[in-house]
């Protein structure tokens, strides 16, 4: 079987909803700065980069099929040509004689440019690029060089709220402009069991089994309470108490009379 296969991943940003991202403490996004985001919208210069990279590569199909694998010529040091051609000849043409050529020539020095002879001509590379040769003369493409407008995509709340927020975005919100800028906020949460879903067990419970896919959180609540006889023990003996954790599965808080000293 003849030809070339190029792979992309991902090209399409998600998201992995409920339990589908793998468990609890995971983010739901599934986006890796991808050429379309999980919202849908384009992410430039990503996207226009590689449109442009598809198409000088769709040039090259008739070349790139027609052959099992390409000639590997050395161009210098750090420079090189891989070479798609149907026939011996290195002078084809797209028509006429129906024989086909497209030619990648790469750069791998991260630092310098490089002028390179290819079939009697000078290419110039930038470092660390491939350019795209469809008919093994006419540059159509380079990797280094992008050419498709850079766009910023912000984070907007239609609905902010109007505790936590700064003195400009309360002006924002009273002026009745209600489109701001989104920001980190802490919640705090009571130290103890709040849910009406506690219960007390015996033992540590299997996750998935408890929360059936109604949560991604599971806590555990446990007391070590000390006497007074004991911290007396302690100071006889002159021993210091100490807590031994031997694992945790994703992340622990620990309390000292209510008050938080390590996590």
């Amino acid at each position: 079987m003849e030809g070339a296969f190029i792979i992309i991943i991902c090209y399409f940003g998600g998201t992995n909803f409920g339990r589908s991202s793998g468990g609890p403490f995971k983010i739901t996004s599934y986006d890796y700065d991808a050429p379309i985001d999980e919202y849908g919208l384009l992410n430039q210069p990503k996207w226009g980069h590689l449109k442009e990279l598809h198409a000088a590569i769709k040039l090259c199909e008739p070349a790139l099929v027609a052959v099992d694998s390409p000639q590997y010529i050395k161009l210098g040091p750090m420079q090189e040509a891989h070479v798609y051609r149907e026939k011996e000849s290195l002078y084809p043409t797209q028509s006429g004689n129906g024989s086909s050529c497209s030619a990648f020539l790469a750069n791998f020095d991260e630092r310098k440019t490089a002028s390179v002879k290819f079939l009697g001509h000078v290419y110039k590379l930038p470092p660390w690029s491939v350019s795209i040769l469809p008919d093994c003369r006419t540059t159509v493409f380079n990797t280094a060089k992008v050419g498709a407008q850079t766009s910023v995509k912000t984070v907007q709340s239609d609905s902010p709220l109007f505790h936590n927020i700064s003195v400009t975005q309360q002006s924002m919100v009273q002026n009745k402009i209600f489109y701001t800028p989104k920001t980190w906020m802490t919640q705090k949460e009571p130290i103890s069991v709040w849910s009406e879903n506690n219960f007390t067990v015996q033992g540590i419970l299997e996750h998935l089994n408890v929360t059936k896919d109604h949560s991604d959180y599971l806590w555990h609540f446990t007391r070590l309470n000390v006497s007074a006889e004991d911290i007396s023990f302690w100071k006889e003996n002159q021993v210091s108490p100490t807590l031994s954790i031997d694992s945790v599965r994703d992340i622990l808080h620990i309390f000292v009379n209510g008050q938080l000293i390590g996590m």
